[in-house]
Formats: C-alpha cells, structure tokens, sequence
C-alpha cells in the first residue's frame, strides 16, 4: 500500500526547505495547515491551479513536500561544479544500506568526503536527501534559485 509519508521528507524538514528557498509553486504534494487548529498539517496532492487558488485564498500555510524523485532530480540539476553526489549501495551488518557521500574533488580527479549518510529504509532516504540539500545550502555549497545568499 502506498504511503506517502514515506515519499517526502518530514513536515519539519519541508519547513526547513522553503526557509532556504526550495520552489514552493510548482504542483505536487504539500503539507497544508489547517486553518482552524493552526498545529495540524495534512498532506495532501495539488496542482499548479489548485495551489494557486490555495494560494489566493488563504486556506492556511502551503509547504511544498518534494517526493524522492523530485529531490533526486533536483540534485541532478545542481551545478556543483567541484563536488559530486555519490550513491552507493552496500551491506552492514547483514542489512541493505544505501550511502551517501558529498564529495569535493581534489587534485588529479580524487575527491574527499565533506559528508555523508547511512540509510537503512525509504523514508530515512528522503529525509537525508533532504539534510544533505539543507546541509548544503547552509554552508554555501549551493545556493537554491529562489534564495539570495
């Protein structure tokens, strides 16, 4: 059965993404506040038109919550120019992991870990796909185009 909780990144991590500037209008899933009790979000699937009726009408606040996929594409189309994104596959302690490594080239084509992750399920991919891309805005590797550094 699907989940969708397990697709996008956390609510907190979602505020997170559209504190540093992640795309908030495009169409897609969305945590979405509720306008009555102010603490509670909901996810819930929009289109362009629907969020920006959303949008025009105050419904309460709108978070956009990218799927993996949307935050794998996103990092293929960063120009990272001297860092890389390494995904590899490996197993620890008779479990299936995926690793993560940003890595910065250094001299004659060899790169050196500035971090990286270990993930064990779904959902810890996307919510450390979703750190890294933070981590990165943060120190200045990256910046997101909707966000003056």
């Amino acid at each position: 059965m699907f989940d969708v909780k397990k697709e996008v990144p956390s609510l907190e991590l979602c505020k997170k993404l559209k504190e540093i500037g992640f795309p908030q209008d495009t169409g897609g899933w969305y945590w979405i506040q509720n306008p009555i009790d102010i603490e509670k979000y909901s996810l819930m699937f929009l289109s362009e038109r629907e969020y920006e009726f959303r949008l025009n009408f105050a419904f309460g606040e709108l978070i956009k919550a990218p799927t993996i996929m949307e935050i794998i594409e996103y990092f293929n189309n960063l120009n990272l120019q001297e860092y890389s994104i390494s995904i590899k596959f490996d197993i620890i302690g008779m479990k299936d992991c995926i690793k993560i490594y940003l890595l910065k080239k250094e001299l004659l084509n060899h790169y050196s870990a500035l971090k990286s992750f270990e993930i064990y399920n779904l959902k810890d991919l996307t919510d450390n796909l979703t750190k890294m891309l933070i981590w990165l805005v943060e120190k200045a590797y990256i910046k997101l185009n909707n966000k003056e550094k």
